[in-house]
Order: C-alpha cells, then structure tokens, then sequence
C-alpha cells in the first residue's frame, strides 16, 4: 500500500511523535509499502528516518491545507502519488487528511492515532474551546469507527464518555523497539537515575524529580539524576537545581542521538518518564517509573506492569496509588535478587508493546479503514472562525497556534 502520513506537531528536537513514525516509516518500508511523510518541520533528527521515507517540509504552509478552497491549488504541487490511505498523528493533522483526502478521486482511505492524554476541549475561553470542538467534530462526524485509533483503553473510555458507547474506536497500542546496545552488557550503577524525554510542560514531573533527588540526598542516599533531552522547561529547572545547590547532582545534558539511547541507559538503575521511553528503557534492562502527564505532584501508579496495556503515563480510573518519590525509595531498599525481579517483570511487560506483531495489526487495520464523509460546512465554519480569530487577534493567516489550542504531545 501507498501510505501518506501527516503531521502538525514535529519539533526540533526528537519525541515520541518523531520515533513512532520513524518505527512505522522503517517497518512499512522493508515490507514493501511506500510512505510519505507531509510535516510541519523536520528537526536535527532526520537520521532517524528511513531513507526510503520520502519527506516534505512544508513549515507553517501545512496549516493553509486546512483551507477547503486553498489545499486543491497546494495539493497539485505536491506532485506525489495519490495515497492508499491518509494517517495523521494529531488532531490537526486529522483535519488536514479530510481535506486533502476529499480533493482526491476517488477519496484514499484515513486514519487518525490518538497518541496524547485528553484530546477533548478543558479550557473555559470559548473561542479555544470552539477550536478544538471544531476540529473534534470533523474528527468525529467524518471518521468512521474503523478510521480512529487510541493506544489505550482509557483514551477509548475517554472518548466514549464524550460521544458516546456506541462509538466502537480500535485499540493499538504503540509499537516500540528495543535500542540497539551493541551487544553491551548492562552495568547498574545503584542510585543512578536517569530521564529521556522532551522537556515540555506535558512532563511536568521534571521539576518534581528535582526536589526529590534534594530531598534523598539531604536523608543520606547517595542517588543522582541525568536528563537527556530539551525544551521550555529547562531554563525553569536550571533555576531550581542551582537554588537547591544540586549541580553536581543533577546533570541537564541536553538532546541526545537516538542511537545513543541503549548507551546512555547502560550504567542506570533506574529510569522515570513516560511514553515510549519508559518502554524503551524497559526493553534495555532498566526498570522504570511511569510519571503521569501534566501532573501536579509527582503522584504516580508506579512501574510499567501496573498499568493497563498501552497506558505509558495516562490517569487510570482509579485514583494514583503512589508517588515517584516512594517508588525511588522502594527501588531503592531491593536486595540484589528483588532487583533482577523488578527488571524482568518489567521487560515482560515491555514486550507486548513488540514492533512486529504491533505493525502487522496496524496493516489490517488500514486495509478495513473508511475514506472520509464529506463535511464541507465544517471547513467553511473553519474559514469563518479563523477569519474572525485574524481580525480579533490580528493574525497571520494559517499558522496561527491560537485556532488549535495547545499543541498536546506524548512523548
């Protein structure tokens, strides 16, 4: 099959977002598929691609594709190859794919993933809420059930409370693979922490850890923390580190190859993200704790294994039933042979997120997904709503952030 990704919220720096595509791209690849991936920006992480994945950057201009009247004109310069089928990698993207999709003949089929915590509209400004409940609409009255995929159980419930239990979305979770070490053996080092992962306001457990690896060092556990990665939260956790005098402690090493994963995580003994490097990790020999995404406190479920298949740092139904700190100090009182324990359970559980079966699920799924239903009303609301947001905000055409509300990443 020809497939066409699209995605609105690759960044500069490598995420979840920028992997799974790079693990799907390589996969449908050496299977005999083609795949060609429309974004809004490629970062410094292009290595990671396959080079089989033919690539467009097309910057802010992918935002003018929401445009009914616009995208056929931008669309013939594109120049690629009409699709088998559309899949999109967040809500924008979704939006995008059904326009595109319908200016196609006869229309390719589309998929949307679900790969972020509460996709439905929270803020009280009625005109960001708008934006998103337009999107959502498309979403939902343009994308048959067979279309619309969640990686967990409880994005499925989620969404169900919001449009229904007759709404029978598929499961799939993330398909992940194992680093390549080299063929290295694992060397723990006992109180090293380590962290990988965008630093954005989604991982807000970042600034938690910070207090936490003060407050066990202050108690006599000689424990420190290495990040790997960037973003907006790093000026706010420097600040902190320096206030609590933790620079020898705690060691902010900025981006990282992806091919230097497996060697970062080498001499860890013990992991704490969320997302698909909380899999990775586990996959390596590194037992994790899994953060939840926008939390508050460092509230938290615990490893791996005890949350549902496919949730890598969502709210289960049930309250939190710990805290990153408690689950630190546990790991942390294990004899030898409890440890061992730990890593094995943990790499079982990790298992089941393997990239074959997951990808082999992900192709007959595509072949039973639906091409879009025509809504054209809702892209002429669009350009109403967005020519009202331009007059009142005095904003650029197309790209304006504010139309899509935050750009939500689980990474």
């Amino acid at each position: 099959m020809n497939f066409l990704f699209i995605s609105s919220i690759l960044g500069q720096t490598i995420g979840g977002t920028e992997t799974l595509i790079a693990r799907m791209s390589k996969w449908l690849s050496g299977h005999g598929h083609q795949v060609t991936l429309l974004a809004n920006t490629v970062g410094n992480y292009r290595e990671i691609f396959p080079p089989e994945l033919r690539i467009i950057v097309a910057g802010d201009e992918l935002f003018e594709y929401c445009y009914w009247r616009k995208s056929k004109t931008r669309l013939r310069r594109l120049q690629i190859t009409k699709p088998d089928v559309i899949k999109s990698f967040d809500l924008v993207a979704s939006w995008i794919s059904s326009v595109i999709a319908l200016r196609m003949e006869p229309s390719p089929k589309v998929m949307f993933g679900n790969y972020n915590p509460g996709i439905f509209p929270k803020s009280r400004n009625p005109l960001r809420q708008c934006s998103r409940r337009l999107l959502l609409r498309n979403l939902m009255l343009g994308y048959k059930d067979e279309s619309i995929l969640c990686m967990s159980t409880e994005q499925i419930a989620d969404l169900q409370r919001h449009c229904g239990t007759h709404r029978k979305v598929r499961f799939w979770p993330l398909p992940v693979s194992e680093p390549d070490n080299g063929g290295s053996p694992r060397k723990p080092q006992w109180g090293r922490l380590v962290s990988i992962g965008r630093l954005d306001p989604m991982k807000s457990y970042n600034l938690h850890m910070i207090n936490i690896v003060g407050r066990l060092r202050a108690e006599g556990y000689p424990v420190s923390w290495t990040v790997y990665g960037d973003g907006e939260l790093r000026d706010a956790m420097k600040s902190r580190i320096d206030e609590l005098g933790l620079n020898d402690d705690v060691q902010l090493m900025g981006q990282i190859a992806y091919s230097k994963i497996a060697e970062a995580l080498r001499d860890a003994f013990l992991f704490v993200g969320m997302g698909t490097a909380v899999v990775e990790a586990a996959l390596c020999g590194v037992p994790g704790i899994v953060a939840l995404a926008y939390g508050d406190t460092d509230a938290t479920y615990g490893p791996l294994y005890r949350f549902t298949f496919g949730n890598v740092g969502e709210r289960m139904t049930q309250p939190p039933t710990s805290t990153i700190e408690g689950e630190i100090r546990r790991m942390l009182r294990l004899s030898e042979s409890e440890y061992q324990q730990e890593v094995f359970v943990t790499a079982r559980c990790a298992q089941r997120y393997e990239t074959e079966a997951g990808m082999r699920e992900f192709v007959a799924l595509a072949r039973r997904a639906a091409a879009p239903k025509p809504r054209r009303a809702l892209y002429y609301l669009y350009y109403l709503y967005s020519s009202l947001r331009r007059v009142l905000k005095k904003a650029p055409v197309g790209a304006s952030p504010d139309f899509y509300g935050r750009r939500e990443r689980q990474d």
